[in-house]
C-alpha cells in the first residue's frame, strides 16, 4: 500500500502545483503563530467493487480544501462510484498541524499533508489511535520547535473535538 500510496504523492503534486493555495494564520496553538498555505486537496480511495476492486485512486471531485471547510464542521464527501475514500491529501507550506485538521479524521478519513512548494520536502500523516492523535513524518522531519508545537496541537485536538462533539449533541437536541 506504501507504494501506491506514494504514486498518488506524485500524481497529487502534479494535480496541485497550479492550485490557487488557501492562506490562515496559525495561532491556535500556544506561542504557535505563522502562516500555513495550502493548495487544492485530493481524495484518496480504494476501489470496492468491479476490475479495479482493492486498487487505489485518486479524485479531486468537488474540490476540497481543508483548511477553508472543515470551518464549517465535519467534511461530507462523495465517494467515486464503486470507490471509498480512506484519504483526504493536501499539499501545504508546513508539516504542522492546521486546527481544525481533527475533523477530518471525525469525518473518517486520514489526512496525509506534501509540501507545497520546493523549499522543504515533507510528507505527514494524521491519524488517531488508540484515542489519541498522531502525526507521522514519513519523510522529512519535524525541526525541534515544530516538534513542541506538534505535540502540543495533538492534545489540543482532543481538547477541541471534546467540545466540538459537545457542541454538536447540544445542537441537535
Amino acid at each position: 500500500m506504501r507504494k501506491n500510496i506514494m504514486f498518488l504523492v506524485a500524481i497529487a503534486m502534479a494535480l496541485t502545483a497550479q492550485a490557487a493555495p488557501v492562506s490562515a494564520q496559525q495561532s491556535r496553538s500556544p506561542k504557535a503563530a505563522f502562516e500555513m498555505r495550502e493548495g487544492v486537496c485530493i481524495l484518496i480511495y480504494e476501489a470496492t467493487d468491479g476490475p479495479n476492486k482493492g486498487r487505489f485512486g485518486v479524485s479531486d471531485a468537488g474540490v476540497v480544501q481543508v483548511m477553508r471547510d472543515t470551518q464549517k464542521g465535519l467534511l461530507h464527501l462523495t465517494p467515486p462510484p464503486d470507490g471509498k475514500i480512506i484519504s483526504i491529501m493536501c499539499s501545504r507550506s508546513t508539516p504542522i498541524p492546521f486546527p481544525l485538521d481533527y475533523r477530518v479524521i471525525l469525518s473518517g478519513y486520514d489526512l496525509r499533508t506534501i509540501n507545497l512548494d520546493k523549499t522543504r520536502e515533507f510528507e505527514t500523516l494524521l491519524t488517531k489511535k488508540n484515542g489519541a492523535y498522531v502525526l507521522t513524518m514519513e519523510k522529512g522531519e519535524l525541526t525541534a520547535s515544530e516538534k513542541k508545537i506538534v505535540d502540543e496541537m495533538l492534545t489540543q485536538f482532543s481538547r477541541d473535538e471534546k467540545e466540538f462533539s459537545d457542541h454538536a449533541a447540544s445542537h441537535a437536541n
